[in-house]
């Protein structure tokens, strides 16, 4: 999981920097650790909390393959009643835009009404660049450097969502209205509201110039279909994705070890790496051997 974070690398610059410190962004692979658990199973006590931690307990710490038949528990995310779901209507609803209903709310939603209602809770919640909670997902990066810098941030944030009061109850009464009626929650409302209400207000008082165009897109893109609060990428898709890909490097394409292949192969990175530095406006993808 790590790994898959880490091949996101501005995610993980972001989300390393504001949650734990700058510090911890060179903290080294612990290979002699994972060499001396033998095998490929870890049965983790503290891996456990700190998932639970992470995902306040929303995401199952561990499945059961080939057991379909325990429960997942969550709550819903309206009336907070908790919901047993079916394992596999679970995955669909996490993974697959599959929807999960609560009986005592009569409530149907998908992972882009709860990620969309997340967002606006966290909106709704931020008070001042001061405030307690800070709203900081995908907007502490500069655009011009890629450096984290938390003061610049801050500013940002103070212009895009405190103007004044007129301007910021735009979206944080969207918010409350979301609470209410399920269909206002959902990211094209929340687009609506934006391009109609608060950027056309913020141009008014020429305080758009001021935000770096990749401001609100980066932010979106951080909560959308993202059910978990602490980072800016799903990680659970992360590693899902990644599987595929380990699976094509172990699938026998390349002899791995064949002392040929391998030379040939090194030669083709140095070459690959000289060709990125050459073509910086485009985007390379390497072969397997690379």
């Amino acid at each position: 999981m790590w790994h898959a974070h880490m091949l996101n690398p501005l995610r993980y610059l972001e989300d390393t920097s504001r949650l734990f410190g700058t510090s911890e962004i060179y903290y080294e692979f612990p290979l002699s650790k994972m060499h001396a658990v033998g095998g490929l199973t870890c049965e983790s006590k503290t891996s456990e909390v700190e998932w639970n931690r992470i995902t306040n307990s929303t995401e199952p710490f561990k499945l059961h393959v080939g057991n379909e038949s325990d429960p997942i528990f969550t709550n819903c995310l309206w009336c907070k009643t908790e919901l047993v779901v079916d394992i596999i209507e679970y995955v669909m609803y996490r993974m697959r835009d599959g929807k999960l209903n609560c009986s005592a709310c009569n409530r149907t939603y998908n992972a882009g009404n709860a990620s969309a209602k997340m967002f606006l809770d966290e909106i709704s919640d931020y008070k001042s660049v001061n405030a307690n909670q800070i709203f900081d997902r995908g907007s502490c990066l500069r655009e011009d450097s890629g450096l984290f810098d938390n003061k610049v941030n801050k500013e940002h944030l103070k212009t895009l969502f405190v103007p004044d009061l007129e301007a910021r109850t735009y979206l944080s009464g969207r918010a409350r209205e979301a609470k209410l009626k399920l269909h206002n929650c959902n990211w094209e409302k929340i687009s609506e509201v934006l391009k109609e209400k608060l950027f056309p207000y913020l141009k008014s008082l020429r305080l758009l110039v001021n935000l770096p165009s990749s401001l609100f897109p980066r932010i979106v893109k951080s909560y959308k279909n993202i059910l978990f609060s602490t980072f800016s990428l799903d990680l659970v898709a992360a590693v899902i994705r990644q599987r595929g890909f380990e699976m094509k490097m172990c699938s026998g394409v390349v002899d791995w070890s064949n002392y040929e292949v391998m030379v040939r192969a090194i030669k083709r990175y140095n070459m690959f790496i000289g060709l990125m530095g050459k073509e910086k406006n485009n985007f390379l993808v390497p072969t397997l051997d690379i």
